[in-house]
């Protein structure tokens, strides 16, 4: 089951989400912190798959409360929604944004837009968490243990076939020696034709071009790797020699889509790289899932500006009417007062008289 954590110093505000969102997403379990610290804390334990998260809190408000999960390497893949009143103005979303938020959400709510939008981050959620799990597999997979598995070729063959991310092996020449069956289903290219050659670039260019693998195996500087793949690439957090690329490339039938690769140099007992590993996944979905959050977050930042322009004008025309009713109530009191003298003066006459 799906968990929302709402944050928010106000038990009313508290309420009021958890009932929308039980109404809206009943399939969700909705927890809820009436501070920036015990969310934390409730975060770290129960690992929500969204956070709800209110800016303006006395103590740790939402910025650093944001900034806090997201530097924690236990929370940091949280999505997180910040909440503040409609009179925002754009510096304050765009610092939420700094400090590591995914999405801005502004009151009043509208429980369809809220909902919709928590659907979007928990998609992505989702898919993100396959990603990494499926990463781990990969990763783990090559581990030390797996390198000395790898030096046996039946072996390497059944942990290549075993993947279900699609992947190829190049040797110190280049060669291709391993084609599993996921790369042929994503490049409909049989490992029959392409084992033994060096053709691999072929499934993302249209020219030949190096890919993550060939740069492994040349144990190539960061400034060769840059001239070939620009800024979309990085070394693994888990092993520098790893590379990792996301990047848009034309399929065979000239469409976008998006790949996530990586390379692992595989080593004989002496540290010596014999051949490299490369995985291609398709994260076309993932991307057009991000693009459909950054639009639905484009549209209500545009209807936060235009109520925010509206309640201005209103507030205009409400300090225009003050200032003349207050203009009329003075003159009133001033007249009043006249009449008050002059009855005044008429007694005093006719006391006289």
């Amino acid at each position: 089951m799906p968990i929302i954590l709402v944050i928010d110093d106000k038990p009313d505000n508290l309420v009021a989400i958890k009932a929308i969102l039980n109404q809206m997403k009943p399939e969700c379990e909705v927890l809820t912190a009436l501070s920036g610290q015990e969310g934390i804390e409730i975060a770290r334990k129960k690992n929500p798959d969204t956070i709800i998260l209110d800016i303006i809190m006395p103590g740790l408000d939402g910025y650093e409360t944001c900034k806090l999960l997201k530097m924690d390497p236990i929370t940091k893949d949280i999505p997180v929604l910040m909440l503040t009143a409609i009179k925002t103005d754009t510096r304050s979303r765009i610092r939420g944004l700094e400090h590591g938020a995914d999405a801005f959400f502004t009151k009043p709510i509208d429980p369809y837009e809220l909902g919709a939008q928590v659907d979007v981050l928990l998609r992505i959620k989702k898919t993100e968490d396959l990603l990494r799990k499926e990463k781990k597999i990969l990763m783990d997979s090559v581990d030390e243990k797996t390198r000395e598995l790898l030096m046996n070729e039946v072996k390497l063959n059944h942990i290549i076939e075993g993947f279900s991310i699609p992947a190829f092996v190049i040797d110190q020449d280049h060669k291709i020696t391993h084609w599993n069956k996921a790369l042929e289903m994503l490049t409909a290219m049989k490992s029959e034709s392409m084992i033994g050659g060096t053709d691999h670039w072929k499934t993302m260019y249209k020219e030949y071009h190096p890919l993550l693998a060939d740069l492994v195996l040349d144990q190539a500087d960061d400034k060769t790797i840059s001239k070939h793949f620009e800024d979309k690439w990085q070394r693994s957090s888990l092993l520098s020699e790893s590379l990792e690329l996301e990047k848009v490339f034309i399929d065979r039938y000239y469409l976008d889509r998006w790949y996530y690769c990586t390379a692992v140099p595989v080593k004989d007992e002496n540290g010596n790289i014999i051949c490299a590993l490369q995985t291609i996944q398709d994260i076309t979905r993932r991307k057009a899932s991000e693009l459909e959050l950054e639009k639905y977050r484009k549209n209500l930042e545009d209807k936060v500006s235009e109520r925010t322009k509206a309640l201005e004008d209103k507030n205009e025309e409400l300090e225009r009417m003050n200032k003349l009713f207050s203009g009329r109530e003075f003159r009133i009191k001033e007249l009043r007062d006249e009449v008050k003298e002059l009855e005044k003066q008429l007694e005093q006459l006719n006391e006289k008289i």
